[in-house]
């Protein structure tokens, strides 16, 4: 640009690293770039400034997609319609190589003052001098920030140039960093929106390395549950319970074999440590070519209702009986059950004295605790469907 760095002096310096540090702590993109177009116009003396992103897959700019500040809406639409055909800063960005242009780098202003794109478009817009600052990171192009001044102020000069250049590449990689984190958003709200139409209460993608990709809310907390056999303070390295675990690694064995392509799945049941939660899941190996393979968990836990009606079962409950259950576990009063069967209050008391009697309680509040904590008289992992 001209200007070594040890020519510049210490507040131009001191501007850079202020521009640069400010980007780097801006975490979303709508955070980002106002700001960075604030500070710009401060530092280089603008009026007006804007930023147009660049489409995902092609070295062109979104005219769609454009953050400005000074600039009126019907110049933007304008801009978009027709006069970016004229634009001598997009030729440019075929043309140069360069990270920071000015006008007169692209046209000279006695061509400039001639043409219809001045006279009908910068023109009313008191635009006579532009700088643009080229995001890009190695052949990708991110946007391109335009600054503006009037015909009245001076030229951007090679001191602008030089620390415009200097803060191109931390802009760029800030800016970098904040559309990775807004793709991960818009991935995690995508894959949300698709899990809550599956007939699953938890979710999780792991990678080949089962290393997680995504968790729904409920996974968190089923893995929770399932955890607690660790002891406290306990550092395990596999990043599953030990079941869910082995599971894993057989389907991922399972690639390169025979039909390695086609969908392959495991369906197991656990039983939680904690609440003695049966817990259904089912392992699927996603495989596609040329890309590594994917693990889908899905989790389906039995209702606690269902689960302490089928614990009541086994202690010979009868079907009424069972019936007062499900409505004690609501909370319900004697009077209310009652009510909802349409039996007197002094046969639910009857009903409940058989049912303390056969689980071995005395009270509502042992009922539902014992038959909630109960273990039930299966395994651990209570049953398994290898894969074919």
């Amino acid at each position: 640009m001209g200007i070594p760095l040890n020519g510049m002096a210490t507040q131009d310096l001191m501007e850079v690293l202020l521009v640069s540090r400010t980007a780097l702590e801006c975490n979303t993109l709508d955070e980002l770039i106002p700001e960075l177009l604030r500070h710009l116009e401060g530092i280089f003396k603008t009026g007006n400034s804007t930023f147009f992103f660049a489409r995902h897959f092609a070295q062109a700019l979104n005219l769609d997609r454009v953050i400005t500040r000074g600039i009126e809406d019907k110049f933007l639409t304008q801009f978009r319609d027709y006069y970016h055909r004229q634009d001598p800063f997009l030729k440019g960005l075929q043309l140069s190589s360069a990270s920071v242009l000015t006008t007169e780098q692209l046209i000279s202003f006695k061509d400039l003052t001639r043409c219809e794109y001045y006279n009908d478009f910068l023109r009313p817009q008191l635009i006579h001098h532009q700088m643009s600052i080229y995001l890009k990171s190695d052949q990708r192009l991110f946007g391109i920030l335009s600054l503006f001044r009037p015909q009245t102020a001076k030229r951007f000069s090679s001191l602008d140039m030089a620390k415009a250049d200097l803060m191109a590449p931390y802009l760029s990689g800030a800016l970098e960093k904040s559309m990775i984190s807004q793709k991960m958003v818009e991935r995690k709200s995508f894959i949300d929106s698709i899990v809550a139409g599956l007939p699953y209460k938890g979710i999780m993608v792991m990678d080949a390395s089962l290393d997680l990709i995504y968790q729904d809310e409920n996974a968190v907390r089923i893995m929770s549950n399932l955890n607690k056999t660790r002891k406290p303070g306990e550092t395990s390295f596999k990043p599953l319970p030990e079941e869910i675990y082995l599971r894993c690694k057989d389907l991922l064995t399972s690639v390169g074999q025979e039909q390695a392509f086609e969908p392959r799945q495991l369906q197991f049941d656990l039983v939680s440590p904690g609440d003695k939660q049966k817990i259904s899941i089912e392992l699927r190996l996603i495989t596609n070519r040329g890309n590594n393979p994917l693990l889908l968990l899905c989790f389906d836990p039995e209702e606690p209702l269902s689960c302490m009606l089928k614990r009541s079962k086994k202690h010979g409950v009868t079907g009424r009986e069972t019936e007062v259950v499900s409505l004690l576990s609501e909370g319900l009063t004697n009077k209310e059950i009652g009510r909802r069967l349409f039996i007197s209050e002094y046969t639910v008391e009857n009903h409940l004295r058989s049912i303390y009697r056969k689980v071995g309680v005395k009270n509502r509040t042992s009922l539902v605790h014992r038959l909630i904590q109960q273990t039930p008289t299966d395994n651990w992992l209570t049953h398994s469907s290898l894969p074919n």
